[in-house]
């Protein structure tokens, strides 16, 4: 299960990060359609609002906006170049971003 999150919420960014315009920071768009993404993409047996919520924060927390886009863009093109087709893909090609998902999946949900 961790391995298909992982994956699944590696492609959350091609969304995510996609509101219309010249977004130049972090916006409750951005959030929106980050978490909104990430629930629709993560498999439903453990989809969870709090699993999206602490990826994002995280991101945030720990990436400028530039970079948070640079990821986006990077995510798109491995994926159209079909060079991201596993976990073990995106652990490798984007350590970063599966350390900060791989830690909240082990974190697992909080209570509300």
């Amino acid at each position: 299960m961790c391995q298909s999150v992982l994956l699944l919420a590696g492609g959350v960014l091609l969304v995510g990060c996609a509101p219309q315009g010249k977004v130049t920071t972090y916006t409750p768009a951005v959030e929106q359609n980050f978490t909104t993404a990430c629930e629709a993409r993560t498999d439903v047996s453990s989809r969870n609002a709090s699993l999206c919520r602490c990826v994002f924060d995280k991101l945030k927390a720990g990436m400028e906006f530039v970079d948070f886009k640079k990821l986006d863009a990077d995510l798109q093109q491995a994926i159209k170049d079909a060079t991201v087709k596993s976990a073990d893909d995106v652990r490798q090609k984007f350590p970063a971003y599966a350390v900060i998902v791989a830690s909240c999946v082990e974190s697992g949900p909080k209570a509300p």
